[in-house]
């Protein structure tokens, strides 16, 4: 538990060099704690991943930097699910006018 909280302290240190020690123990943590509130409570959920988005991505960043690579290579992972997530969201809605129009419910009071 202790190796997974070096990252909160360099919050949003985006230079520099990240170790395995530092990285995959939060990491891992962050993973698991998000997946168990995600479950059991959403809302709460979306506000830990919210809280813990920047020092995961900086510690990422900084793992990236410490072999080899540069930050950038951390953008494909965050806009893709992104782009899966707006574009689900999209769906949905057109899905529900679609069949708010089928079943011909109305919709003003």
């Amino acid at each position: 538990m202790t190796r997974a909280l070096p990252p909160f302290r360099k919050y949003a240190k985006f230079s520099g060099r990240a170790r395995r020690r530092e990285f995959w123990p939060f990491a891992i943590m962050a993973l698991f704690i998000l997946l168990v509130t995600s479950v059991v409570m959403p809302p709460l959920g979306a506000l830990i991943g919210g809280l813990v988005f920047i020092p995961l991505s900086s510690c990422a960043v900084r793992r990236l930097h410490d072999i080899g690579r540069s930050g950038s290579w951390l953008i494909p992972l965050i806009a893709i699910p992104a782009c899966m997530i707006i574009v689900f969201a999209i769906g949905l809605s057109i899905l529900g006018v679609v069949l708010v129009a089928a079943l011909g419910i109305e919709t003003s009071p």
